[in-house]
């Protein structure tokens, strides 16, 4: 996994952007390319409007749930 994905993601910082040593992400090695959502956290659904984007599995953005597109209906909420 490329590091220029990781661009967003809260733990982006152990890619080299700290002052502790860390060169890289750990959680890079396992992670792998998938369409998700990012979805904020404060907002209602419908979700219509959000596109999926390819992200990787690990990633995490501060104030955003992260949710696969299979996850929300065609409608925009939330499948039960």
């Amino acid at each position: 996994m490329d590091a220029k994905y990781c661009s967003g993601c809260k733990d982006d910082f152990y890619n080299g952007k700290n002052d502790l040593g860390v060169g890289k992400c750990w959680l890079r090695d396992d992670a792998k390319r998938e369409k998700r959502m990012l979805i904020p956290i404060d907002m209602p659904p419908p979700y219509k409007h959000i596109r999926a984007e390819l992200l990787p599995t690990c990633y995490k953005r501060q104030g955003y749930a992260t949710v696969k597109p299979e996850a929300i209906a065609s409608d925009g909420y939330w499948k039960r």
